[in-house]
């Protein structure tokens, strides 16, 4: 998405690029919030994957991802969510499960619960 906020002709740009993913500034100075942005993804995109950026790189903007993905985490499940430290996966009932890594070291624990989908 570039250095932006968020403006009503992302529609257009979705309408006629039809990304499936996106990088999205989040730092809060020069671009938009973590709410805006995940509004911005809400409304306009239909994403297969989100990765925030734009973040951490000094100290005047937002130092981690953590506000985007609670923002995210508030938003209902459509999109996969990528930061630095994790990939995040919301399933169809709106759970949070862990990315792939995760599900196999599940998996690997003797009595250990599944996080996928069924």
């Amino acid at each position: 998405m570039g250095d932006t906020d968020i403006f009503s002709d992302m529609a257009l740009i979705a309408e006629i690029h039809q990304p499936r993913i996106a990088m999205v500034p989040i730092g809060d100075r020069c671009t938009m919030n973590a709410a805006t942005a995940a509004l911005a993804v809400k409304r306009f995109f239909k994403l297969d994957a989100v990765i925030p950026c734009h973040y951490g790189s000094f100290p005047i903007i937002d130092a981690t991802a953590d506000n985007f993905v609670a923002a995210w985490a508030a938003m209902p499940p459509k999109s996969s969510c990528r930061t630095k430290a994790k990939r995040l996966r919301y399933e169809r009932a709106g759970r949070l499960a862990r990315g792939p890594a995760e599900k196999r070291s599940a998996r690997q624990k003797p009595g250990a619960a599944s996080m996928g989908s069924p």
